[in-house]
């Protein structure tokens, strides 16, 4: 690692020698400090003891001289009470400084030492703190001297008799106590020169070489090398613990090391991926879709190498499909260009013969209309005919002669007749026509198609009627030759011929309603071929409009094929289709 390698190589000599004059000096220190603090309690814990014990023994001594002089102080035996005083101090005269017994009123019967070293002692005792002792009490009078004030009683529970006031000091016991002084100084200075080197010793195997152990794996880990074994493990103390602790930080920093290892492959790795796309992108970008990535990624990019690479496929699969949808929509447009053509060009002469034919039906209106007219006149005469029949025999040679013009007018009627019929004919002719054109024409035509049937309808029904009306118009002829030929032949037969005669009216009447029918119809027809001659137009105009989207559409088409005419995908197929297509569309 890049911040282990920048770690300067470890000195473990100066370590050592560092750590070991250190942890020497302070341990010799300590050593001293702790010899020196064990012999001052122990001398201040014998000061202490001699002098307490001291205490003890003069309390114990002065109440037992207290009860022995007793009797000589109650009774006044001073020379006794001299010899026992002398006694005393003779037990303990390095101890005792002086000794005074007095009577219950402060009178001095006996004494032992300097009186003025007493009577000052006294006068120094007066200030100072007294400690009570049973029944006696001691003051200290400094520089190891003390003061005991012992009440003397003759009996248990009486009244003193007198008291006993001593000046005693310490020095005595204390040089008694402090006398084995020397030896235990001596014998602690060979200790000290024993403990010393022998400390020293196991601190060096205890703590200074397991430290070196440690600083030199310390040293193996900073130059990079995590698999030497960490000493000192097993150790439960604080170096076992520094030990673990190091042993932690090692493996830290040999997984920090393997990381930063994976994170340069992967980065490289991750380079190496950027790389291929960009290439990859930039070839795209050219409309290469051929590209492709074979090489596999590492298992992090591989997904990314196949989404890559499967978008690239569905790319050119879609522009494959858009090349061969633009082939068929190019093909569609060239079709619909030529259908357009043709459409509008028989538009155009649709809506030229439909004119024409508006104008024949114009022509056929008024023909009928004039039929119709005739009709109307020939019923007139027939009622004529038949009233002139009724008023008598005289006039029945006028009824011949108007018989033999209504047989003019009859065969009149007929070639009338038979024009209508003609004109049924081709009435239905022009109206199968418009419907063959209204189909042709589509949804704008379909109510052109319908009135087209009715017109049909009505012209059949026309013929149908031309050709009864012919047969009667025959008929009627026939009846009357015969007519005229039993008016000739006899007056008897008039009565019948006024009925024929009537009859033939009826009929007129009826040819007459038929022709106004007819006329009426062939006004509808004429009607309904204007509107149709609109639709007509309208229809071309459509046509003229959906031929200029259709050639605006087959130019788009081109447009587009020259645009995907750029892209190769890679199988020499898209491109070329594409290149072919537009080259198509140019020729």
């Amino acid at each position: 690692m890049r911040l282990l390698k920048s770690v300067p190589r470890f000195n473990a000599m100066n370590f050592r020698l560092s750590l070991f004059i250190k942890i020497s000096a302070v341990l010799v220190g300590v050593t001293l400090l702790v010899e020196t603090a064990s012999f001052t309690i122990a001398y201040r814990s014998a000061t202490e003891h001699g002098v307490e014990n001291m205490h003890y023994v003069t309390e114990l001594r002065l109440d037992d001289l207290a009860e022995t002089i007793a009797a000589p102080v109650r009774f006044g035996d001073t020379a006794r009470l001299e010899d026992l005083i002398q006694s005393f101090a003779q037990i303990d005269s390095a101890s005792l400084i002086a000794l005074v017994v007095t009577d219950p009123g402060g009178n001095r019967i006996g004494s032992f030492g300097d009186a003025a070293r007493l009577d000052r002692n006294l006068a120094a005792a007066a200030g100072a703190a007294r400690v009570e002792a049973g029944d006696m009490l001691r003051t200290g009078l400094g520089d190891g001297r003390f003061l005991m004030e012992t009440p003397i009683h003759a009996r248990d529970g009486a009244e003193p008799v007198g008291s006993i006031t001593s000046i005693w000091t310490t020095a005595p016991a204390l040089a008694r106590a402090h006398e084995d002084t020397p030896l235990k100084l001596a014998l602690a200075g060979v200790i000290l020169v024993v403990l010393i080197p022998l400390s020293m010793l196991l601190m060096r195997q205890l703590i200074t070489l397991p430290m070196r152990r440690l600083a030199m794996s310390l040293a193996e880990i900073g130059q990079g090398q995590y698999d030497g074994a960490i000493p000192e493990l097993t150790r439960g103390d604080e170096i076992g613990d520094f030990a673990r602790h190091i042993s932690d930080l090692r493996d830290r920093l040999r997984i920090a090391h393997d990381d930063e290892l994976a994170r340069e492959a992967d980065h490289k790795e991750q380079l190496r991926v950027v790389a291929t796309l960009r290439d990859g992108l930039a070839a795209l970008a050219r409309r290469d879709l051929g590209v492709s990535f074979d090489s596999p990624f590492s298992n992090r990019y591989e997904t990314l190498r196949e989404d890559f690479n499967q978008t690239v496929t569905a790319l050119r699969d879609t522009i494959n499909i858009v090349i061969d949808s633009v082939t068929r929509m190019r093909q569609g447009a060239e079709d619909m260009t030529r259908s357009a053509d043709n459409l509008s060009k028989r538009t155009e002469t649709q809506a030229a013969t439909l004119e024409e034919t508006a104008a024949a039906i114009q022509q056929i209106s008024t023909r009928v209309t004039e039929t119709a007219t005739n009709a109307r006149e020939a019923e007139r005469i027939a009622r004529g005919a038949q009233q002139k029949a009724q008023v008598s025999e005289p006039i029945v040679r006028e009824a011949i002669d108007a018989m033999a013009a209504i047989q003019h007018r009859s065969s009149q009627i007929s070639q009338i007749i038979t024009m209508i019929d003609d004109i049924s004919f081709q009435t239905n002719l022009l109206a199968l026509n418009a419907g063959v054109e209204a189909a042709r024409a589509g949804e704008a035509g379909r109510g052109f198609a319908v009135v087209a049937s009715e017109v049909r309808g009505l012209a059949q029904r026309s013929s149908d009627a031309a050709r009864e009306i012919k047969e009667l118009v025959t008929g009627s002829a026939d009846q009357v030759n015969h007519g005229v030929e039993l008016v000739r032949r006899s007056g008897s037969a008039l009565s019948e011929f006024a009925v024929q005669v009537d009859e033939i009216a009826g009929l007129m009447t009826s040819v007459a309603q038929a022709a106004d029918d007819q006329a009426h119809s062939v006004t509808e027809i004429n009607v309904g071929v204007g509107q149709l001659d609109t639709v007509t137009q309208q229809n071309a105009a459509m046509v003229q409009q959906t031929t200029v989207a259709i050639h605006e559409l087959r130019q788009q088409s081109l447009d587009l094929a020259e645009v995907l005419a750029d892209f190769r995908t890679g199988d020499n197929s898209g491109g070329t289709r594409a290149a072919d297509l537009q080259d198509r569309h140019v020729a």
